[in-house]
């Protein structure tokens, strides 16, 4: 399986698929994606939930299974400007000038030194 995702130069909402290289059929995870990852066993991945602010845009991070199905929010929402890295454990990401870690397990938000 084959996660295909947005274009990340552009930090607008885009459709992300995950691409069954077995059958060829690829099934739309988020119509409105700023990132994702693939693990072993799901799909992660930041899905914008409104629109664009002066921070950026508000999103969530969701996990789901490869077939799109059985998805879940991992977080409440977050200022996101742009999107610098989603594993299964935690984002990073921008909110204006700042960079933030997010860690779901302890729904804990550190800030980043530097860019």
């Amino acid at each position: 399986r084959f996660l295909v995702m947005p274009y990340t130069a552009d930090p607008m909402p885009q459709p992300c698929y995950v691409l069954n290289v077995v059958n060829g059929k690829a099934v739309q995870v988020s119509a409105k994606c700023l990132g994702a990852v693939i693990t072993s066993k799901k799909v992660f991945y930041v899905e914008a939930v409104s629109g664009k602010t002066a921070k950026g845009w508000k999103g969530r991070v969701r996990s789901c299974k490869w077939t799109g199905k059985n998805g879940k929010y991992v977080t409440g929402k977050l200022n996101v400007s742009a999107c610098e890295k989603v594993t299964a454990k935690y984002i990073v990401y921008q909110t204006g000038k700042s960079r933030y870690k997010y860690v779901y397990a302890s729904k804990k938000k550190t800030k980043l030194q530097g860019l």
